[in-house]
């Protein structure tokens, strides 16, 4: 497995996500292109992941988060998931972070929050228990899909799903194993 990175223009330790710059005096698109052409040209749907990774192949200023922003819309449009989407940002949220977070929740009339699990290490339950927003951890445990090499690998990008299955990713991501239940309203 190889990670793919990309590169930023660090300015300041405390800079936003959305104030860190792509840094694009540096190849990386053609890396990352020819990373995927040599270990996914022969997938099913490759075509597909090429047509979704176009966005990389642009050279214009952007922000890693506009960057991840581009990807996650072309992938959920790929996929039909017509899930609404706001940026954080465009709400005036208080303090800072998981009182931020329950503000945000709050602000949305969330009643759950779908988190990863390394989260449980950082987030305050009991500030979940006393604004009775029901806490939960998503699992990754999906089920097994035909992949190019080898045994399964699980754990790795959606793209390497798109590339194998498809518009049938889909399927894989919602069959996936039950979310476990943090907080339930009130409850420990």
């Amino acid at each position: 497995m190889q990670w793919l990175t990309v590169p930023i223009r660090h300015e300041r330790l405390d800079q936003l996500i959305d104030e860190t710059w792509i840094d694009n005096s540096r190849a990386w698109t053609e890396k990352h292109f020819g990373s995927w052409k040599a270990n996914y040209s022969k997938a099913p749907y490759f075509r597909d992941i090429t047509e979704l990774l176009s966005c990389l192949d642009c050279r214009q200023d952007q922000t890693i988060s506009q960057l991840n922003i581009k990807l996650i819309r072309q992938i959920c449009e790929y996929l039909n998931i017509s899930t609404p989407m706001l940026l954080s940002r465009e709400l005036s949220l208080i303090g800072s972070k998981t009182d931020r977070l329950i503000d945000l929740l709050k602000k949305l009339d969330a009643t759950t929050y779908l988190s990863g699990p390394s989260a449980d290490s950082y987030l305050d339950k009991q500030a979940f228990r006393e604004h009775g927003i029901r806490l939960e951890y998503k699992s990754y445990e999906y089920l097994e899909y035909p992949q190019l090499w080898g045994d399964f690998e699980g754990a790795v990008t959606v793209l390497d799903l798109i590339a194998n299955c498809g518009p049938d990713a889909k399927n894989y991501i919602q069959s996936q194993t039950p979310n476990k239940v943090v907080v339930e309203f009130g409850l420990s």
